[in-house]
């Protein structure tokens, strides 16, 4: 049920990757961005990675398994936890056909 805008797929066959280190989280619905993609998700896992200098939040929204890698001290600014409420930003233009 949600629109994600991208820049556009190339012809024929192809499949949508987003890397998760061009996604922004927020507890907040920004606004005023350059982003065109704010999804509402929840926080479904964290995980530690990189010798706990950066945290993988997996979230889910409408269904749909996003990751997106923050550091620490952002987890703990934003106050992530599993089950949190959450706001995914990323650009159209982050989004890679291949």
């Amino acid at each position: 049920g949600e629109k994600i805008y991208s820049s556009g797929p190339h012809e024929g066959e192809t499949v949508a990757v987003l890397h998760p280190n061009d996604i922004i989280l927020s507890k907040k619905k920004a606004a005023g961005t350059s982003a065109q993609n704010c999804l509402e998700g929840v926080v479904k896992l964290m995980v530690a990675e990189n010798s706990g200098a950066v945290i993988r939040v997996e979230s889910e929204v409408s269904g749909k398994t996003f990751n997106a890698y923050i550091t620490r001290s952002s987890a703990a600014r934003l106050q992530l936890y599993p089950g949190s409420k959450v706001y995914l930003m990323f650009k159209a233009t982050s989004i890679v056909w291949q």
